[in-house]
């Protein structure tokens, strides 16, 4: 963590001049977002797992949904060898009654297995999320498929996130889980 914390002050201060008296754009209050998770280990050594997938994001609902692919290590530690797994979720939050269901399947054409617990990522994000939140104007960054988008960034629940926004203002999150 002291690292990633490092590397965003070193980053902040060389947009700083181009940032000043810039002001976090108000998200919507339901969006789409295309998502790319990167998850510590424990001792933080290596990334865990990748997660890549949309994310729709509801405020009205109180509801948060996730459909991702993962790859990764079986072990929660990165740093011991082991098999990677892959597999595709389906995750829908729902924050009004911290209930998280989550259908895994490990393999195409396996029975899915089923999960269910409370909540343990950031609920639908308000309009003031990114000012609330003190979020830091990271630049300009030409993506693949959205082409030059402005980027916030901000730490929020152990979260490191970076959110995207390009001319159309649709909003792209990439997270970078820390445990």
């Amino acid at each position: 963590m002291q690292s990633l914390f490092s590397a965003i002050i070193s980053f902040s201060l060389l947009v700083v001049c181009e940032a000043q008296g810039k002001v976090a754009p108000l998200l919507p209050s339901e969006f789409y977002a295309n998502m790319l998770q990167n998850k510590f280990n424990q001792n933080g050594f290596g990334v865990n797992h990748t997660c890549s997938g949309t994310y729709y994001s509801s405020l009205s609902q109180m509801m948060v949904r996730a459909d991702c692919t993962a790859a990764g290590y079986i072990s929660n530690n990165a740093s011991i060898p082991s098999p990677t797994q892959s597999s595709i979720f389906l995750s829908l939050m729902d924050f009004e009654n911290n209930l998280n269901t989550v259908v895994t399947w490990n393999n195409l054409g396996s029975t899915p297995s089923c999960w269910k617990g409370p909540c343990g990522w950031l609920p639908p994000l308000a309009p003031t999320f990114l000012r609330d939140n003190n979020a830091i104007y990271g630049g300009i960054e030409n993506t693949k498929f959205d082409g030059d988008c402005e980027k916030w960034q901000f730490l929020a629940k152990g979260y490191f996130l970076k959110i995207f926004k390009n001319r159309l203002r649709v909003f792209h999150e990439c997270g970078v889980a820390c445990s």
